[in-house]
């Protein structure tokens, strides 16, 4: 598909990046990895992995996923 990617789900950011699961849950939680939560998916926007990736993101106050309507 051409279509640009979005979002990535957790298990498959720590797959791609070879990052743990349970480091990038850490993260989240921690407010260093933006997540939000789609019905029951915690979701990272292809924008904020990248970022976070490169070293390029500000960090958030810690206080979990932001929840979006599904």
């Amino acid at each position: 598909s051409n279509m640009p990617r979005l979002s990535w789900r957790l298990g498959e950011l720590a797959h791609a990046s070879g990052l743990s699961l349970p480091f990038l849950r850490k993260e989240a939680r921690e407010g260093k990895l933006p997540v939000k939560k789609v019905g029951g998916a915690v979701i990272v926007l292809d924008g904020d992995a990248r970022d976070y990736l490169a070293g390029t993101l500000t960090p958030r106050p810690p206080g979990g996923a932001e929840t979006v309507a599904a």
